[in-house]
Formats: structure tokens, C-alpha cells, sequence
């Protein structure tokens, strides 16, 4: 490194829910990394909110929250979402929260903006009492619920 050489800091963090351990924690944080340095070297062309994972490269013409698969689950289940084009805007704000039967807010899986696509993200409810739990999604004058089953 030459003085006034420019340098990129990619920086992680991982918040463990309750019930986890230090090897979950080190193994996930790794895997963070590894998906981290993958958009970094390919100078970030593809790059997508980590943890959210495309699962198509077609574009949707509708937008759509699936059932989650599997339910009931223990500990993760995966949620799909999809998110047309909208008009002239190619990037939608997401939200996707999950709440518990009493309609608190547990989880933020996604809040930020999104392109079109199809994509799945993993929920993990290690730290939560088996129960019906409702996940949301809201993008732009879009809002859907479903309900899924957390047994343990």
C-alpha cells in the first residue's frame, strides 16, 4: 500500500438471536463474508442485499408473497417474494416483517430497496416459541400477510 492509494473496507456485522452459539455465529458470519467478497470482486455488477437471494431471472408481471416452504416449520423456512416493474421506477422500497400472534413486530427480514425479480430469503426462528406468526410484505401501495407455523 502507497500513500494516497485508495482502499475499499468491506465491513460485517452479525446480530445473533437468542439461543444461538459462537460456532452458528462464526459459520454465519463467514458465510456473509464469502457472499461479501463474491459482489466485491465481480466490482458489485450483480450485486443484491445479502441474504436475499434471487431465485429467478425472469421479471414478474405481478407483485406476489408465496407460501412460506416448509410449514409448519423447525427452526428455518424460506420465504418467496416477487416485485414487478412499476411504471418508470426500476428500484422498489421492500419491507418484509414478521410478527408474532399478538401482532408485535419480531423481525425485519428486508428493508431496503429492491430491483424487479423473484427473490427467497431464509427465516430462522431458533429463538422464538413454537405459535402462529404472521410474515408482511410492503412495497410501495402493495401489502400482503400470510400466516405460518413455527413447531419446536
Amino acid at each position: 500500500m502507497n500513500s494516497g492509494d485508495t482502499q475499499i473496507v468491506v465491513i460485517s456485522y452479525n446480530i445473533s438471536r437468542e439461543g444461538g452459539n459462537n460456532f452458528q455465529n462464526i459459520c454465519s458470519m463467514k458465510n456473509y463474508s464469502d457472499t461479501a467478497l463474491k459482489y466485491y470482486y465481480n466490482d458489485f455488477q450483480s450485486c443484491i442485499p445479502i441474504g436475499i437471494q434471487p431465485i429467478s431471472n425472469e421479471i414478474p408481471e405481478k407483485f406476489a408473497l408465496y407460501q412460506n416452504y416448509p410449514n409448519p416449520f423447525n427452526p428455518t423456512t424460506k420465504i418467496r417474494f416477487s416485485i414487478p416493474p412499476v411504471g418508470a421506477q426500476y428500484i422498489e422500497p421492500v419491507q418484509l416483517k414478521i410478527y408474532d400472534i399478538l401482532g408485535r413486530e419480531i423481525a425485519a427480514l428486508v428493508n431496503e430497496e429492491l430491483k424487479p425479480g423473484t427473490y427467497e430469503i431464509e427465516f430462522d426462528g431458533t429463538g422464538f416459541s413454537s405459535g402462529i406468526y404472521f410474515y408482511t410484505i410492503t412495497i410501495n401501495n402493495f401489502f400482503y400477510s400470510r400466516k405460518m407455523v413455527l413447531i419446536k
